[in-house]
C-alpha cells in the first residue's frame, strides 16, 4: 500500500465518490471520555426512549445531527423562535417547528430537549428554559463548549451543504483534474472542510516546494511544470520575500522577478531582505508595492515582458486578481500557482474562471504543510494551471 492511501480512498475512487461523501456523509460516532453529552446523555436518551428534539437551528445543525442520529437515536424536530427559520419546514427530514408551536408536540411529558444554541448563557439560557417549562418540558440538557467543538469538528454541516449546492462545478473540476494525485487530495481536502477543517490525512508536500514542485506516490519530490531559466515571475503577495529565496535556492532561475506586495510593513521587510541577496540574484528581482487590480498599468510594471509564471497568495483576492490579469494570462500563457484555499467558493469559482478565459491548459491540485501545525489541515492548498507547452510529462492517471 502507497503512502497516498487512506481509508478514505479504499471503498471507490471517482466522482461518484465525490457524491457520496457529500450526499451521503459517513460519520464516526464514538466515546470521548469524560464529556457529558456523548458518553452520558446519548446513552440515557437511548436507554429512557424519550422523544428527542433540538433547540436551535443555526449554522452547525448538521454536525449536532448527525451526532446524535448516528448514535441510535432519532430527533423528532428542531425548535427555533425565528418564524423565518421555520419556513424552511424540514432539515434533512427533520421538521423545523417554531417555539410557539412546541404545545402541538405529543406527550410533552416524554419529551427530551438539547439545547443546540452555542454561547448559552445566563439570561439567554434562562429565556430558552423558561419557554421550554411554560409549555410543559422539564427534561433538557446543555453542551459545553468543548464538547460542541468535538462535534463541530467531526462534520461541518454549513460546508457540506455548500458544496453540495455546487456539487456539479465540483464534479467537472475532478474530471478536469489531470492525475491521480490531485484528485486524491481534492477529495481529501473537500473532507477534511467538512468535517471541521482538522482532519486532513494524506502526505503533504513541503512548504518550501509551495509553487515548484509535488510529491509523488512513493513521496520524492517532482516536478509539476517545465521551469524556464529565462522565467518571468509575477509573484502575488511576496510578503517578505522567503518565496522568492525558496525559488533561488532550489535551483531555479529566472530573468526577471516582480516581487509584488501592497502591504507597508511586509514590503519593507521584503526590500530589505531582497537586499541581503548575491548581486546576481538582486538584480534580477523587482520590488513593486502595488494592490493589483484593474486599475494597474501592467505594461508599465512588466517593462514589456511577457509573464511566465504567476503565483498567488493575497487573502482571498485570487479571483480578483485573475480577473485583472485577464488579458496578460490569455496573451502570454503562464503557468499559473494559484492558493484555493481562502475562501469555500476558491475551488469553484478560480477553476470555472479560468476555464473560460483559456485554452489546453491542465489542472493539478497539491497540498502543502502549513507554517504552524493548526493550518495545516485547511490551508495551503494550491490550483496549478499548467499549459500544454509547459507540461512535463503525462501525469498518471
Amino acid at each position: 500500500m502507497d503512502m497516498w492511501s487512506n481509508s478514505l480512498m479504499s471503498a471507490k475512487v471517482g466522482s461518484d465518490f465525490l457524491y457520496d461523501m457529500l450526499f451521503h456523509p459517513q460519520y464516526d460516532v464514538h466515546y470521548v471520555e469524560g464529556q457529558q453529552y456523548g458518553g452520558v446523555v446519548l446513552p440515557l436518551l437511548k436507554l429512557n426512549k424519550f422523544d428527542v428534539y433540538v433547540y436551535g437551528y443555526g449554522y452547525n445543525i448538521s454536525s449536532l445531527l448527525l451526532y446524535t442520529q448516528q448514535y441510535g437515536i432519532k430527533v423528532k424536530g428542531v425548535i427555533d423562535q425565528d418564524f423565518e427559520k421555520t419556513k424552511i419546514r424540514r432539515y434533512d427530514g427533520v421538521p423545523i417547528l417554531h417555539v410557539s408551536q412546541i404545545g402541538q408536540i405529543p406527550n410533552l411529558s416524554n419529551v427530551f430537549v438539547v439545547i443546540g444554541v452555542h454561547y448559552t448563557a445566563g439570561f439567554n439560557l434562562q429565556e430558552i428554559v423558561e419557554k421550554l417549562h411554560d409549555a410543559g418540558i422539564t427534561k433538557y440538557c446543555t453542551i459545553s463548549e468543548k464538547e460542541r467543538e468535538i462535534i463541530d469538528t467531526r462534520f461541518s454541516g454549513e460546508m457540506n451543504d455548500y458544496f453540495q449546492a455546487h456539487y456539479l462545478e465540483l464534479k467537472r473540476l475532478f474530471d478536469s483534474m489531470e492525475d491521480e494525485i490531485s484528485k486524491r487530495v481534492m477529495l481529501e481536502y473537500i473532507w477534511s472542510l467538512t468535517h471541521g477543517g482538522y482532519r486532513y490525512r494524506l502526505p503533504m508536500c513541503e512548504g518550501k516546494n509551495k509553487y515548484f514542485s509535488g510529491l509523488t506516490v512513493k513521496g520524492d519530490t517532482e516536478p509539476l511544470y517545465i521551469h524556464k531559466k529565462d522565467e518571468v515571475w509575477l509573484n502575488c503577495g511576496a510578503n517578505i520575500g522567503d518565496t522568492i529565496f525558496q525559488y533561488l535556492a532550489n535551483g531555479f532561475d529566472s530573468d526577471t522577478i516582480f516581487a509584488v506586495e501592497a502591504d507597508e510593513v511586509c514590503f519593507g521587510k521584503l526590500s530589505g531582505n531582497l537586499d541581503r541577496l548575491p548581486y546576481t540574484y538582486r538584480e534580477k528581482v523587482v520590488p513593486v508595492k502595488c494592490y493589483i487590480d484593474a486599475n494597474v498599468d501592467f505594461e508599465k510594471i512588466f517593462l514589456g515582458k511577457r509573464i511566465s509564471l504567476i503565483n498567488a497568495d493575497i487573502e482571498g483576492n485570487e479571483l480578483e486578481l485573475l480577473k485583472a490579469l485577464k488579458k496578460i494570462i490569455v496573451r502570454d500563457r503562464p503557468v499559473l500557482a494559484i492558493c484555493a484555499y481562502h475562501k469555500r467558493s476558491d475551488l469553484i469559482e478560480l477553476p470555472e474562471y479560468l476555464n473560460g478565459i483559456v485554452k489546453d491548459y491542465s489542472f493539478v491540485m497539491r497540498k502543502y504543510a502549513g507554517y504552524t501545525a493548526a493550518s495545516c489541515e485547511c490551508c495551503e492548498l494550491v490550483l496549478y494551471a499548467i499549459p500544454f507547452e509547459r507540461k512535463i510529462r503525462e501525469f498518471e492517471k
